[in-house]
């Protein structure tokens, strides 16, 4: 039963999209309006495999952007 795996696997990874998401939207205040910004974040930090904290705190290094800050 390979696909009941499969299932349940999907299911565990789009709850912790979900959590993250929420988390983030808790993280900014609450504000509507940006929630699909938020599950695509999300999504692509748990598909990187991204500690779920990363993203909230801006102190960390792993929330950081890779782009170059203008002197």
């Amino acid at each position: 039963m390979p696909e009941a795996s499969v299932s349940c696997n999907a299911e565990a990874q789009r709850k912790q999209i979900e959590e993250r998401a929420y988390a983030l939207w808790e993280s900014e205040g609450g504000a509507h309006g940006r929630d699909f910004d938020h599950w695509c974040q999300a999504e692509a930090e748990v598909m990187a495999g991204v500690d779920s904290g990363a993203g909230s705190d801006p102190s960390n290094p792993a929330a950081r952007s890779t782009r170059s800050k203008k002197k």
